[in-house]
């Protein structure tokens, strides 16, 4: 799916790639709340200012309400200062990317190829999505295990939303989530449980997918992650979720009762 602003750049790129010419809208936040609901993309490139100039930062955080395991990618024709790719990556954005040369169109492209390469697991990025906690806190938690296959280290990740590795892993501890190692690793795993319920097999295959270096590393790797521990910290989460939300109806009824 690709933003109208950025047409000019990416239409023909894009259609290139995948054989047909991509969905192009002119994204706003009223056409995210007029999309079919059932309605999913892998990847939406989004102009990183609007019409009127400002900077889409709540345009992603729509987009990624709509759709937790898409890939959303700002592109931008001039260099975005990097408050305004943290105010990004806090909505919800994977990259922010400047489109000045072929190469780095070619980066989108490549972006686009992986994503679809190596699909997201929906299911946990919308129980994660799901959680009482500030939307930057659940932008980080679903970007690590959404991205795990891009295998980005800590400190590119802090640099991208704008603070320190020990002030992410904090913020992450404050409201009961893992780490943001331990949320990458069991994303890897829930990526390639996601790959085989799509009727991929070949171990070879899916590590390739997952950008490892062969099937062992990738044996290895899902040895010694426990996926159920993720599973347990989301169910026990979604409990306090369900809790914290029935408290708020009970005290809505009292007030209504008055």
């Amino acid at each position: 799916m690709l933003d109208v602003s950025c047409a000019a750049l990416l239409r023909e790129p894009l259609a290139a790639y995948s054989g047909e010419p991509p969905h192009v809208a002119a994204l706003t936040e009223q056409w995210v709340l007029h999309e079919p609901a059932g309605e999913q993309w892998q990847v939406a490139v989004v102009g990183a200012a609007n019409a009127t100039g400002w900077p889409t930062a709540p345009l992603v955080a729509a987009l990624r309400r709509r759709c937790p395991a898409g890939m959303i990618v700002v592109a931008s024709s001039d260099a975005v200062v990097q408050s305004t790719v943290a105010d990004f990556a806090r909505a919800g954005a994977d990259r922010v990317v400047t489109i000045t040369t072929d190469a780095h169109v070619q980066r989108v492209l490549e972006l686009a190829r992986r994503r679809v390469l190596a699909p997201a697991p929906a299911a946990t990025l919308l129980r994660l999505q799901s959680l009482v906690a500030p939307w930057g806190v659940l932008a980080l938690a679903t970007h690590c295990v959404r991205n795990s296959s891009f295998h980005w280290g800590i400190q590119r990740l802090a640099e991208f939303f704008g603070r320190t590795p020990q002030a992410l892993n904090a913020e992450l501890r404050r409201h009961d989530l893992p780490s943001i190692g331990l949320l990458q690793r069991y994303g890897l795993a829930l990526h390639a449980q996601e790959l085989e319920e799509r009727g991929i097999s070949g171990r070879s295959e899916i590590a390739f997918r997952l950008g490892l270096p062969d099937s062992k590393s990738l044996q290895a790797r899902r040895r010694r992650i426990e996926q159920s521990q993720l599973h347990t910290v989301l169910a026990e989460r979604g409990r306090q979720t369900d809790r914290q939300t029935g408290r708020e109806r009970e005290r809505d009824r009292r007030l209504a009762a008055r």
